[in-house]
């Protein structure tokens, strides 16, 4: 037996149907509905807010979809332990957006409050913690504070290499942007020999995701770089070496290289 899809699964799917009134509506409908029964500041109404932000900014409502984040992030938990981590969720998706708008200052303060809220609830040594640091490093990075960015994502990459997380893909992918911005020399990516193949793989993907963000004079070295220790390790016919070729040729013919 099925179970009834929830208002969000069905907004999304009306989204990729090109049906983006009614999936607002939709989910407008189920946030009043929610506020009426459960009340406005409610944990209820907190997680409807954060659906609602989630539609709106793929609906490229950014402007709402902050102040949606930022009403889901203000609830209290009170001694809930799943609303309270609910709410470190709403402020990173919110720090995240105002990172998103360019609105930087704002973005920051929510990410080091951020940071800093899920140290004391998780712990220095929780996967939990390193969540909030890799946004926080990926800020700091955008707005040129190298100094404080390399601390922190190497904190990053430390913690979810502790932890065996998956997520040591994207922070290592983000941790080779900023040492070759501060000017460092050598390979990015040493750490790879001590992974296994298929994270390798993850590391691959999550450099070439990041395609088109910060300095691509950067990024252009990075994926040299990948590419060098990709063919090393993987072999230069192996699918992720070509897609990372593909990449730097294709990096390389827009800034005219």
């Amino acid at each position: 037996m099925t179970s009834k899809p929830m208002p969000i699964e069905v907004a999304f799917a009306l989204l990729r149907e090109g049906r983006v009134v009614e999936a607002e509506e939709l989910m407008a409908r189920e946030v009043k509905a929610v506020t009426k029964k459960h009340g406005r500041g409610s944990t209820a109404w907190a997680a409807a807010q954060c659906d609602l932000g989630s539609l709106l900014l793929n609906c490229d409502r950014m402007g709402r979809a902050i102040e949606c984040f930022r009403d889901a992030a203000s609830v209290a938990p009170g001694q809930d332990y799943e609303a309270a981590r609910d709410q470190l969720s709403y402020r990173m998706n919110l720090g995240m957006v105002l990172r998103m708008a360019g609105r930087l200052d704002e973005a920051e303060t929510e990410l080091r409050r951020g940071a800093e809220d899920r140290l004391a609830f998780y712990g220095r040594e929780h996967a939990g913690y390193a969540f909030g640091l890799e946004p926080l490093a990926e800020l700091l990075l955008q707005r040129g504070n190298l100094r404080e960015a390399r601390p922190v994502i190497d904190e990053t990459v430390a913690n979810f290499w502790r932890n065996g997380h998956e997520r040591v893909a994207t922070a290592l992918a983000l941790r080779a942007e900023i040492v070759r911005a501060e000017g460092a020399e050598g390979s990015l990516f040493g750490d790879l020999a001590q992974l296994p193949d298929h994270v390798v793989e993850q590391v691959c993907a999550s450099v070439l995701n990041r395609a088109g963000h910060g300095d691509q004079t950067i990024y252009q070295a990075v994926l040299a770089d990948l590419v060098a220790v990709l063919e090393a390790r993987l072999g230069p016919d192996h699918q992720a070496t070509l897609n990372a070729l593909s990449q730097l040729a294709n990096t390389g013919r827009e800034r005219g290289d």
